[in-house]
């Protein structure tokens, strides 16, 4: 085994728990500030997936 890649594993383990409670969090949270600013914020939530997959995308390994 490589002497490194348990590390690698939690590393990218721990990247994409965090990545998924983001994509979690954010769209919830967005209705209760749509109310408390007043403003259109629909339009956020497929910007913050895009950003996502992009995320994901540059991350993986060439």
């Amino acid at each position: 085994m490589i002497p490194d890649a348990g590390r690698a594993r939690a590393g990218l383990f721990s990247a994409f728990a965090g990545l998924g409670v983001t994509a979690a969090l954010v769209p919830a949270v967005l209705p209760a500030a749509e109310r408390s600013i007043d403003a259109d914020l629909s339009s956020a939530v497929p910007v913050l997936f895009a950003g996502l997959l992009i995320g994901v995308l540059t991350s993986s390994p060439s």
